[in-house]
């Protein structure tokens, strides 16, 4: 590549290592930064990423995880990277609360290492994607600003929350420009570029509604309908993908302005509330289904409200979200949910844990106000998909995940036995149905890493 300015430049083209790049937000940064001619390298373990989707990108991949300080090193130094925009993360919410570890080890201990590599490299222009979950609960039903305190209530917050101290120190001690990007509720796709929201296990609530609408709709739980918001329902702030990436390139942009030293901290958002209901029906409105809603009580410590102040970012970083109108996320989500060519990885989290009966119309979704773009699985919703023409056709067979997971020898046959009793039972009294997997781990049958490896080998299992 025929560099037009090198890292002290704003403006300049420059090699970039986007760590995560392999994700659902990581590699829409990555399309974004190469489409404005950066050259980028990947560095993702791919246990929640996947290696198809750097092959669609045509980027180089380093297979690295970052709790080990020296292929960290490795990867950083000599490499003659002029800047970082580190995306990876540990980032199921509830897998944060049950393996704190977990969480701590890849989000602080890997961000520290990737710190520690940077500075021996001599790196100086950082970009973070933090997280406004950061935030807390602060009450009420306004804005937050980047002054707004910070009060992390889940695992997951607290350790975006501690990796933006350590940032910030570090850029203080040995110099440089950070940037913090504390990013709200994301969704959509590119589906032009071949990328999209991809999970193994999907969490988030557009995702999942589509999931729902595309096996023919059904029941949707949402926990809280008595907050003092317009419906009753839960509010968040919801921003496109492609906005997200290129709040990333305009933040690498800005590391290269005067202020050695300075870390700038921005909210990624629209200002725009909207609430879990409104979601229910845009889903509706996109896919022409009718999803019922039934109403459960809220849950303790829920935000009624989650929404960001833009005002900072469009003033100090030049970004406006662009593409984040609700009927534009949900439509890009849509296409890309009916694409013909998913991945298996991403039907396994359709997949329940006896082996993906037929979906049924009653399937309920069960979303939880405390981060209503999170949300516990369907029932049976495992062997159908829509064709993109509103036919429901078979789905390739997977292998069960209980057998998988013995096979693996993760689990014995006494544990397979108890959760699928535990499984039926729930279903039985009328509890929304949870993949196997998800019960193992609450049994502490199993633990994240055995969890992921296991759908991982049945999404390479499923492709042959």
């Amino acid at each position: 590549m025929s560099y037009l300015a090198r890292s002290g430049e704003p403006g300049g083209l420059m090699k970039v290592l986007v760590t995560g790049g392999a994700g659902y937000v990581g590699s829409h940064v990555v399309w974004t930064l190469q489409q404005a001619g950066h050259e980028v390298v990947i560095l993702d373990d791919l246990s929640t990423g996947h290696r198809s989707t750097v092959e669609r990108l045509d980027a180089t991949l380093e297979e690295v995880d970052l709790r080990d300080p020296d292929a960290a090193r490795r990867v950083v130094v000599g490499k003659g990277f002029e800047a970082v925009c580190h995306l990876a993360a540990f980032p199921l919410v509830p897998e944060c609360e049950r393996a704190p570890e977990q969480a701590w080890g890849i989000n602080v201990s890997g961000g520290l290492n990737l710190l520690d590599a940077c500075r021996e490299a001599g790196l100086r222009r950082f970009v973070f994607t933090s997280s406004a979950a950061v935030y807390g609960n602060p009450g009420g039903t306004g804005t937050i600003s980047e002054r707004s305190a910070s009060n992390a209530v889940s695992v997951y917050g607290r350790t975006k929350a501690a990796l933006e101290d350590a940032l910030r120190d570090h850029i203080r001690a040995y110099g440089g420009r950070a940037v913090i990007l504390r990013v709200f509720n994301v969704g959509g796709s590119n589906v032009d570029a071949g990328i999209g929201e991809d999970h193994a296990i999907e969490t988030h609530l557009i995702p999942r509604l589509l999931e729902v609408a595309a096996h023919g709709g059904g029941g949707v739980e949402v926990f809280g309908t008595d907050y003092s918001t317009e419906d009753g329902s839960a509010v968040r702030d919801y921003v496109h993908v492609m906005d997200v990436a290129r709040a990333h390139l305009l933040a690498l942009e800005r590391t290269g302005i005067a202020g050695d030293g300075e870390t700038d901290v921005f909210n990624v958002g629209t200002g725009t509330p909207t609430s879990v209901r409104e979601v229910v029906s845009c889903v509706d409105s996109t896919c022409g289904t009718s999803l019922d809603v039934v109403e459960r009580q809220r849950r303790v410590g829920d935000p009624a409200s989650l929404v960001a102040d833009p005002t900072e970012a469009r003033q100090e970083l030049g970004f406006t979200a662009t593409r984040s109108a609700l009927e534009e996320i949900v439509q890009s989500a849509w296409a890309w949910t009916q694409r013909e060519d998913r991945s298996a990885s991403s039907r396994l989290r359709a997949v329940d844990g006896n082996g993906g009966r037929t979906a049924r119309p009653s399937a309920r979704v069960a979303v939880s106000a405390s981060d209503p773009g999170r949300l516990r699985a369907p029932r049976d919703s495992g062997r159908l998909r829509s064709s993109g023409s509103g036919r429901v056709t078979a789905m390739r067979r997977s292998p069960r995940f209980g057998e998988m997971a013995r096979r693996r020898g993760f689990i014995t046959e006494d544990a397979l036995t108890t959760a699928l009793d535990l499984q039926r039972k729930r279903s039985a009294a009328g509890e929304s149905h949870k993949l196997l997997g998800i019960i193992l781990l609450e049994m502490g049958a199993i633990d994240s890493t055995q969890l992921i490896d296991t759908l991982r080998q049945m999404n390479t299992t499923a492709r042959r």
